[in-house]
């Protein structure tokens, strides 16, 4: 893909990332444990001395309705955040109801870093932050940090990205 850059030249799309789902695992065992109470509560764990069947019933309807917003909540923050790495710049656009686009151009880039925990180089996640000294943007819990830093970094490198040139043969 091919946009204006300013009006004066063109840019490529070298790669879009968004967040992995691991960036909301926390939220996917609220909804293990949500959906685990509900099919409990169904399944008569519940002292039926104590409650009654109408009871159980509304509360296992609560837990797997809390198990589906929860969900919900999690896939939306994640399809909030998209990272797109052009061939002059990085841009990182978060928000739903309320954008946010912040681009960073290449040629203002002091220090690129990659923070990956235990848990992150086993699942080959991890943060790239791009900083200018003035400013940084961080691209969080994107899949192969090092291979879109390798990119970034050629980038910057080469003074921005030229396709290969395909030779005709003769």
């Amino acid at each position: 893909m091919v946009f204006p850059m300013g009006g004066l030249s063109s840019e490529t799309i070298l790669a879009q990332v968004r967040p992995s789902r691991l960036l909301s695992a926390h939220y996917y065992v609220l909804v293990f444990l949500f959906l685990a109470g509900a099919v409990a509560s169904l399944a008569g764990f519940l002292p039926a001395s104590l409650v009654s069947y109408s009871f159980t019933v509304t509360v296992s309807a609560a837990l797997a309705t809390l198990a589906v917003f929860t969900f919900l909540f999690s896939e939306l923050r994640r399809l909030s955040h998209k990272y797109t790495i052009y061939d002059h710049r990085v841009g990182v656009a978060e928000g739903i109801l309320r954008k946010r686009v912040q681009y960073m151009p290449y040629s203002r880039v002091e220090r690129i870093e990659i923070n990956q925990s235990v848990i992150g180089r086993l699942f080959g996640i991890g943060n790239l932050l791009v900083d200018t000294g003035d400013d940084q943007v961080t691209l969080r819990a994107i899949r192969s940090p090092s291979k879109v830093e390798q990119l970034v970094s050629g980038c910057i490198r080469g003074g921005g990205f030229s396709p290969p040139r395909q030779s005709s043969a003769s």
